[in-house]
């Protein structure tokens, strides 16, 4: 048997440089990772001539502890080498305490991108001067590797002179003439590499271009994070457990409206109750993430309140979201690529808010980072073309329990969200917004059958929409506050608006013009007159018990019914509202009940007159309590429960309101006429019909 070996081609090293680096601006910044390894304070970056490839110059300096000619022949010049993975593995850090960015030995190789022609020069302590020159055309001639010298040289320190040491790289015979707009990307890129949250471990990145003009004033995180209305801080451990802090943080232009803040502390869990973050036997998280922080500023971007609190610089406001909004990763302090760049939705929040309206956040209203520690995130591993990371069972917890984060932020943020927000009436652009979202259907590349089907939903939002609208502002019977509901409508409608004309994804938006046609539909079913009859609140409560028998037995957990306390209990009301809302209350026991990890669940139902003049149907539970105050639970789009819709209480009180009663949340000692024995009842929600 004869035993071969591979041939790496030349090109090979080309192939390295042009596939898995996605952009110049990507290349660049793996170069100034490097000298974040080398334990580099400064980085210079000098652009000179960039407009003309022939005359054009890129120069990387750095003052990094520098390469030795050994470096240099075994590390440097070898593709893959593990160098750099090994000191990750043995926990090795470098003089000034970093551990490495890089780990993949091929980002370096990225400078293809950048020019055809480089020279490195380097010094270590105490060493001399290196210098290698390479000329990528030669990789294209050659047919292997081994076929192409590179040129290195020992000599005298002539840059690094005296004490100094470091790298300097220069690039020539570029291979793109450089546009103004590519060149204020690199800006962007650079200003974005240190996270803008956290000052350990930064150093600077210096940039400089001699065309006149060019310079980088591109707008910083520090002028716009000013204007954010909102602010959330976390700590994740290891095991899943969320401590955090929310801030509402009115500007002074906002008069007599106070600040507020909230603090808490919960184990992560999705909506079935089961941890976010999978344990061993032993206690121990299977997927190595570690502890890591997520900082959040949130901002509003309601044509309203821009006018009325930005004074200044409106458009650099609005450019500056559009440009880098979204949510950062950073390990170590640097950035990982490309997680909130413009058109990576990595956590699906711009999905989110189309399909479910008034609820979520889209990344054009958000700059957020997530702290990672390099070497405890080992389980999260950056691909190789430097686009993010491998997406296995580690990143997707690391999703999750971001997921998670955001649904805790949002849940206080809509609290607050009504407090400064002037519900303004109804304008009529919402009728012409519609006219182009069915123009641009007819005009997409869609089948004749997604056209009729999209367009007559179109019509059902037109024509349900309108009539919210009448009643809202004709008659004074709508409790819900609809003005919140129309505002976010209006704005999914200008998205699709959008996302059709871009012609893409006409599938996905099928769904959401239906999803929408759906919400607005429940919205106004609340608002019409129903039929109404005379019915005991007994009968009422044994049906909703009925429909719910399965779900009790699969929870174990007892839902008991206290007769005596049904005594003349008949109300006028729409039985099906009525007994879909007590479904509704049970539902919350059940997943709440879930969540505190009672052995023994239990829901009581019973009739109260603690309110002179209504008959109370109380339903109560031993759960966890009420984690947000019901004056705010009752609000739109306000939940802490996992996947949480946050509409639930909000339906339940509208539709109280039409049977002119109200949903109540009595304490216990108000209930006085309910005799619970031992039971002890942690939440307690009422419907409280007029006698």
């Amino acid at each position: 048997m004869t035993n071969y070996t591979f041939k790496p081609r030349a090109q090979l090293l080309l192939q390295l440089g042009e596939q898995l680096i996605k952009n110049e601006s990507v290349a660049l910044i793996e170069l100034i990772k490097n000298a974040y390894d080398a334990d580099a304070d400064i980085v210079e970056v000098e652009m000179n001539d960039i407009n003309s490839p022939m005359l054009g110059e890129i120069i990387i300096k750095d003052d990094g502890f520098g390469m030795s000619k050994d470096t240099i022949e075994n590390i440097w010049l070898e593709p893959g080498n593990t160098h750099k993975k090994d000191m990750i593995k043995q926990g090795k850090r470098t003089p000034k305490g970093r551990l490495p960015i890089g780990e993949k030995g091929i980002g370096r190789f990225g400078v293809h991108k950048l020019g055809n022609e480089i020279i490195l020069v380097t010094r270590a302590k105490n060493l001399s001067e290196i210098v290698v020159e390479m000329d990528w055309d030669k990789f294209v001639d050659a047919q292997y590797l081994n076929d192409v010298n590179v040129k290195i040289i020992e000599r005298q320190p002539e840059v690094f002179i005296g004490d100094k040491t470091g790298t300097l790289i220069i690039i020539k015979k570029l291979r793109q003439v450089w546009k103004y707009a590519a060149f204020k990307q690199i800006c962007r890129a650079i200003n974005n590499l240190n996270s803008p949250f956290e000052q350990k471990n930064r150093f600077e990145v210096k940039l400089s271009c001699n065309l006149e003009g060019w310079e980088n004033d591109v707008v910083t995180f520090d002028k716009i994070k000013d204007y954010a209305l909102f602010h959330f801080t976390a700590s994740i451990n290891k095991i899943g457990q969320i401590s955090y802090e929310y801030n509402f943080c009115p500007l002074s232009e906002m008069k007599n409206i106070d600040p507020r803040s909230y603090v808490g502390t919960e184990m992560a869990v999705n909506s079935k109750n089961e941890n976010l973050v999978s344990l061993d036997e032993n206690g121990n998280p299977q997927y190595r993430i570690g502890d890591f922080t997520f900082e959040l500023f949130a901002f509003d971007r309601d044509a309203e309140i821009i006018k009325k609190i930005i004074l200044k610089d409106k458009k650099s406001f609005k450019e500056y979201l559009d440009e880098n909004g979204g949510i950062y990763v950073f390990r170590e302090g640097l950035r990982i690529y490309d997680y909130g760049e413009k058109g990576n939705d990595w956590l699906q929040l711009d999905i989110k808010r189309v399909n479910r309206p008034g609820e979520t956040l889209s990344n054009n209203l958000v700059l957020g980072a997530v702290q990672l520690k390099r070497e405890e995130s080992v389980d999260l591993i950056e691909k190789a073309n430097r686009e993010g990371f491998i997406e296995n069972s580690a990143f997707e917890t690391l999703k999750r329990l971001l997921e998670r984060c955001i649904e805790l932020f949002l849940a206080e943020r809509n609290i607050d969200k009504e407090k400064y927000r002037s519900l303004k009436p109804i304008k009529e652009p919402l009728l012409s917004e519609l006219n182009k979202l069915k123009e641009c259907i007819e005009k997409s590349s869609a089948t004749d059958a997604e056209k009729k089907a999209m367009t007559k939903y179109v019509g059902i939002i037109d024509k349900e929409y309108n009539y919210i609208k009448t009643i809202t502002l004709t008659t004074a019977s709508a409790g819900l506050t609809y003005g919140v509901v129309i505002h976010e409508i209006e704005k999914i409608i200008k998205e699709l608006v959008a996302e059709v004309h871009d012609d893409a994804g006409l599938s996905s938006v099928k769904d959401k013009i239906i999803h929408l046609s759906d919400t607005i539909e429940n919205y106004a079913n609340l608002l019409r007159k129903r039929e109404t009859s005379d019915n005991r609140l007994f009968s009422i409560a044994k049906r909703a018990i009925a429909n719910c028998a399965y779900r009790f037995k699969a929870h174990k957990l007892a839902c008991e019914i206290l007769e005596e306390t049904f005594v003349n209990d008949t109300v006028n009301c729409s039985i099906n509202l009525v007994i879909g809302s007590i479904m509704n209350l049970f539902d919350n026991s059940i997943w709440w009940l879930e969540h505190a990890g009672r052995e023994d669940k239990q829901i009581k139902v019973a009739v109260s007159r603690y309110i002179e003049g209504y008959k109370t149907l109380i339903v109560a539970d031993n759960g966890t309590g009420f984690t947000i105050d019901p004056e705010d639970a009752i609000k739109p789009f306000v939940s802490k429960k996992p996947g949480g819709m946050g509409v639930g209480l909000n339906l339940i009180s509208e539709i109280m309101y039409t049977h002119n009663g109200r949903l109540v949340f009595p304490s216990i000692d108000e209930i006085t006429d309910v005799n619970f024995g031992e039971f002890k009842a942690n939440a307690i929600v009422g419907l409280a019909f007029k006698e």
